[in-house]
C-alpha cells in the first residue's frame, strides 16, 4: 500500500499489515500512523411510503408466470392441442352423418315414409316405407326426382380434408424419415397445411348451406308433384286473388307430407362450423410462434 509521509510530504511504500497502526517512514524514520483499510458499499435507501398508501404485496414468481387473477376473476386459456383434436373429430363425425344417415325425411302423420341422405341425394334414389297407399305416391316421386350434383364435390372434399386433418395430427412435424413413403409428399406440402384444411373445410360448409336451401332431391320431388297437381288451377287463375288461392293448395299438397331435416343434418352442420373455428384458431396460435398462449380473463 503507499502512503503520503505528514513529515517528510513524500510518498512511500509500506506493507499491507500496517493498516491501522504507528509505522516508521522508512526516508524520514519518523512515525506516523496509518489508516485502516475499507471496502466501498453502496446503501440502497427506499423513500417512504406516502402515508396512508398500503403497498401491494409482492408477487411471487409462480403467480407472475402463471399471471394472477383475483378472487372475482377466471380464466380461460387457448389450448392449442384441444383445437388439433377437435378438427379431425368433427371432420369424421361429419362424413359418418354424410354417409350413413338421412339428412331430409318425410313423416306424414307422424311416419316415416321417405328419407334421404347426401349420398342418396347424389344419385337420386331414397328409402321409402313399404306402405301400399304410398306405392303411388313412390312412383310419382322417381318420376320426377333429380341428382343433387353439388354432393359430389361436397363428399370427395369431406373425405381428403378428413384424411389431412387426421394425418396433420399425427404427423405434425413430418419429414422424409418420420413418414411413411406413400405420404412423402406431406413434407412439400407442410408449410401450406393450414391454408388447404381451412380452404376445404369452407367449401364443404358452403356446399352444405347452399344444398339445404336449395332443398334435396327429395323435397324437390315432392314440391314438384305438388305443382303439377295444381298446373290446371295455375292455367286457370287470370288475377292475383286466385294465383294466392293455388299458392295455398300447393302449399297444403306440399305440407301433408312434413318435409324437414333431420338431426343428423343439424349435427353435421356444427360440426362443419367446430371444424372451421378449431383450425383458425390452431392457424393462429401456431403464427403467434413462441408466445405464451393467450388467455380469455372473465371478471365477474
Amino acid at each position: 500500500m503507499r502512503q503520503m509521509c505528514p513529515y517528510c510530504g513524500k510518498l512511500v511504500d509500506l506493507p499491507d499489515d500496517a493498516a491501522g497502526r504507528e509505522v516508521p517512514c522508512p526516508l524520514c524514520a519518523k512515525s506516523f500512523a496509518v489508516p485502516s483499510s475499507y471496502t466501498p458499499s453502496v446503501a440502497e435507501e427506499k423513500p417512504a411510503p406516502p402515508p396512508g398508501l398500503v403497498p401491494p404485496a409482492a408477487a411471487t414468481p409462480e403467480a407472475t408466470l402463471a399471471g394472477a387473477l383475483n378472487d372475482d376473476e377466471s380464466a380461460m386459456t387457448f389450448d392449442g392441442r384441444l383445437a388439433g383434436w377437435l378438427a379431425p373429430i368433427s371432420l369424421t363425425l361429419t362424413l359418418v352423418s354424410a354417409l350413413f344417415f338421412s339428412w331430409c325425411v318425410s313423416y306424414p302423420g307422424g311416419y316415416r315414409v321417405f328419407s334421404q341422405s347426401p349420398i342418396q341425394a347424389l344419385f337420386a334414389s331414397f328409402d321409402q316405407n313399404q306402405i301400399s297407399s304410398m306405392q303411388e305416391m313412390q312412383k310419382s316421386i322417381i318420376a320426377v326426382i333429380s341428382w343433387n350434383w353439388l354432393m359430389l364435390p361436397f363428399l370427395l372434399a369431406l373425405i381428403v380434408v378428413t384424411v389431412l386433418a387426421w394425418l396433420d395430427r399425427f404427423y405434425p412435424k413430418p419429414t422424409i424419415l418420420s413418414l411413411p413413403a406413400p405420404i412423402f409428399w406431406m413434407v412439400k406440402f407442410h408449410t401450406m397445411r393450414h391454408t388447404i384444411l381451412i380452404a376445404l373445410t369452407s367449401f364443404c360448409l358452403v356446399l352444405c348451406l347452399v344444398q339445404i336451401v336449395r332443398g334435396f332431391g327429395l323435397e324437390s320431388a315432392i314440391r314438384t308433384i305438388a305443382t303439377q297437381a295444381h298446373a290446371g288451377d295455375r292455367e286457370k287463375a287470370d288475377n292475383a286473388m286466385k294465383s294466392q288461392v293455388v299458392d295455398i293448395a300447393v302449399g297444403q299438397e306440399i305440407g301433408k307430407w312434413c318435409l324437414g331435416g333431420t338431426l343428423a343434418r343439424n349435427l353435421a352442420v356444427i360440426f362443419l362450423i367446430v371444424a372451421l373455428e378449431s383450425l383458425i384458431v390452431r392457424w393462429w396460435l401456431e403464427y403467434r410462434g413462441p408466445l405464451p398462449p393467450p388467455r380469455l380473463v372473465l371478471q365477474y
